[in-house]
């Protein structure tokens, strides 16, 4: 087997666990009756997916439920806090645009800027705890609104390439959403949150993520 086949073999085997991940990640949700289901579902997606880089032998399906299980409690109490949060930023903000006077929209811009850091935040925390399992949930709240706040124009960015994408590969390839949706989303917010904890520049993750591929 030459170099190329070689390559294409493992690019091969990579988006296979990937859409296994994608799928795995549809199934608990709704096994969670999506409300309970979504936040350790997201979690474990991020530990399946970190532990599939670091060891391409692991069986998917057993490191994924494992996850699901031993974090369903921490990762719904992470996201129920968020939500709570969130839906009083955006019960607000609706309140505000509905008022026509030059503060009310101004700070309806600022309370969308705000629900956009918490909802970074939540996204963070998930991934804090599927990384530091032992954590208290009150430290990983912490350092998740942290990271959102010291990063917020990164993540911002990164937030509309990930949208870019999305909307571009539904345009060539509308299939491709459900197949890969979560696991490309996941990815890239996995190596932004890789590069930002090792300081390394904005565009490396991009870098890494095809060197992972093909080890």
């Amino acid at each position: 087997m030459d170099y190329n086949e070689n390559k294409l073999q493992k690019l091969g085997i990579a988006l296979y666990n990937l859409i296994e991940i994608n799928f795995l990640w549809l199934i608990f949700t709704f096994l969670g009756l999506f409300i309970f289901g979504i936040f350790p579902s997201i979690t474990a997606a991020f530990d399946t997916y970190t532990k599939y880089s670091n060891n391409k032998k692991i069986n998917i399906f057993q490191t994924f439920k494992n996850s699901y299980k031993n974090l369903f409690i921490s990762s719904n109490i992470i996201g129920f806090i968020f939500s709570f949060i969130l839906s009083i930023i955006l019960i607000d903000y609706f309140y505000f645009l509905n008022i026509t006077n030059v503060f009310s929209i101004i700070f309806s811009y600022v309370l969308l800027l705000i629900f956009l850091m918490f909802s970074f935040s939540l996204v963070f925390s998930l991934k804090l705890k599927a990384n530091f399992i032992d954590s208290k949930i009150t430290d990983i709240i912490k350092n998740g609104v942290f990271y959102s706040i010291s990063y917020f124009i990164q993540i911002f960015i990164t937030f509309i390439l990930i949208l870019a994408v999305i909307l571009l590969a539904f345009k060539i390839i509308p299939g491709i959403i459900p197949i890969l949706g979560i696991s490309f989303i996941l990815i890239i917010i996995n190596y932004l949150f890789q590069s930002i904890i090792d300081k390394k520049s904005f565009l490396n993750f991009f870098k890494d993520f095809k060197t992972s591929i093909y080890q």
